[in-house]
């Protein structure tokens, strides 16, 4: 009579067992639901012990996204921070674009992606060639395939437009070199400075190459004036291959420091005494003049 209580109990056990796995998956499934009726998102877990064949779940939300912080510029690349949401594992900051409207109005950007850690760099921010460009940033978290609210657009970011500075700008007909600045370049960005030509290639009018760092989109260049260059107002550009484009620099040539007088037009005729033909012109030249 034991034997057959025994065998009773031990198998009322293994049901019970069996209706905890078969019932524990529906019931964590239902919870999530409940739980995603209440408050929009929301995940489930389950552990399986395999001895037992038992399962738990929980339930539980995923938090609303927080707003972007601490943002801090550098070149084109925008530095920022914000708060971990609860029960997220991984978040993913979507840039939008406020000012011009010439740029797209939403553009995914580097910290699109989902990663860990509550801080990122959206690096090359798209520029529409010279003048600043304003953007906003929004946080969304996820655990998982669960995804949290997203955050409230952040403060507006504002990124300088590329600029070109020149140490000098007056030079003479003899030529001579100046340091020209970039800022606000592409990170790594290859620059061509031209003069009088604003677009690549310039062929004869090129005055120098180089490339900017991959942090900061700042770069000093010594650039040089030919000699022979007509006096008057000419123009320094910097030419970045990856779209960076600021206004020209005006730079002024005047003439040198006279060293010579020559014949412009040589005397005609004018044989003992009588008047010449053709009269003589005289020009000051400087150095740089043949």
């Amino acid at each position: 009579m034991s034997n057959v209580t025994t065998s009773a109990v031990r198998g009322r056990r293994a049901g019970i067992q069996r209706a905890r796995w078969v019932i524990s998956l529906p019931g964590a499934i239902g919870a999530a639901m409940l739980f995603s009726a209440v408050a929009v998102f929301a995940f489930y877990a389950y552990t399986d012990t395999s001895n037992t064949h038992t399962a738990a779940a929980r339930g539980g939300t995923v938090g609303a996204g927080q707003v972007p912080g601490s943002f801090a510029v550098s070149g084109r690349d925008v530095s920022m921070g914000w708060t971990g949401a609860t029960n997220a594992l991984t978040y993913s900051v979507a840039r939008t674009n406020v000012a011009p409207g010439s740029l797209s109005t939403s553009v995914g950007g580097t910290c699109a992606g989902n990663f860990s850690g509550t801080s990122c760099t959206d690096t090359g921010l798209p520029e529409n060639g010279t003048s600043a460009t304003t953007w906003t940033y929004a946080d969304t978290p996820y655990r998982y395939n669960w995804r949290g609210a997203v955050s409230a657009s952040s403060a507006q970011v504002s990124v300088p437009g590329p600029t070109l500075t020149l140490s000098v700008t007056a030079f003479t007909t003899a030529g001579g070199s100046t340091s020209a600045t970039v800022t606000s370049f592409f990170d790594s960005e290859n620059v061509t400075y031209c003069i009088d030509t604003s677009a690549t290639p310039c062929g004869g009018n090129q005055l120098a190459t180089d490339s900017v760092p991959a942090t900061g989109g700042t770069k000093t260049t010594s650039v040089t004036i030919p000699a022979g260059e007509s006096a008057g107002t000419h123009t320094v550009y910097a030419i970045g291959a990856a779209g960076s484009h600021p206004a020209g620099v005006p730079i002024t040539v005047s003439g040198g420091t006279p060293t010579k007088l020559a014949f412009t037009t040589q005397p005609g005729g004018g044989v003992n005494g009588a008047a010449w033909s053709q009269q003589p012109v005289v020009a000051v030249e400087d150095a740089s003049t043949s």
